[in-house]
């Protein structure tokens, strides 16, 4: 690191979703002394400065986050009571407050997801009952904010949530995560083509 930076003192969490608008960091939501919050806040890096934006409509965790044309999208995640993957998607636009938008076709916490193409492809997560024990999913799903519309797309070859996923060049890549909900690290890399 090449320096410290101001603290988000009174907001410290895990698991929470981002997205980068004009310049400005979004931190949505996340995990705080085992409950999630609906807290937002906004860092200025030039300023080195947090300043809170409206709060979620719910409390969520390990939900994902994206910016497409200027607006944050948190989706999914898990709903503070009783910690069940939610379909959930809030759009934020800055200066103006959330609404809610066409829900995720699959309720999950823990995915990982990146924008392609003004989409938002959303890998795996947990909570996945029909997976037995395993309790993740292969699903990826791809919501296209300037229609509020969902679209199915090929599953992830090896099913996993808590991975790490970014776009690049029109493919969004997925790696490491966890094979079965709550453990199971691996070292997996693959790349999906939307």
């Amino acid at each position: 690191m090449d320096r410290a930076r101001a603290d988000a003192g009174g907001s410290e969490r895990g698991g929470a979703a981002t997205g980068v608008i004009d310049g400005k960091i979004y931190v949505a939501g996340g995990l705080r002394n085992g409950a999630g919050t609906t807290d937002v806040s906004i860092y200025d890096p030039l300023a080195s400065t947090w300043t809170p934006a409206p709060p979620l409509p719910v409390a969520l965790d390990h939900a994902c986050g994206a910016s497409v044309g200027g607006k944050l999208y948190v989706v999914g995640g898990r709903a503070v009571n009783p910690g069940a993957p939610v379909a959930t998607v809030y759009e934020l636009t800055p200066g103006g407050g959330w609404i809610e938008r066409a829900p995720m076709p699959t309720a999950r916490g823990g995915a990982g997801c990146g924008v392609s193409d003004d989409r938002i492809v959303v890998a795996g997560g947990e909570g996945n009952p029909a997976a037995g024990s395993r309790g993740v999913f292969p699903q990826v799903e791809a919501y296209t904010p300037s229609q509020d519309t969902w679209e199915t797309l090929a599953p992830m070859p090896t099913p996993r949530h808590g991975l790490a996923a970014a776009a690049w060049d029109g493919r969004l890549y997925v790696a490491g995560g966890a094979t079965v909900q709550g453990f199971g690290a691996v070292a997996t890399h693959e790349i999906l083509t939307p």
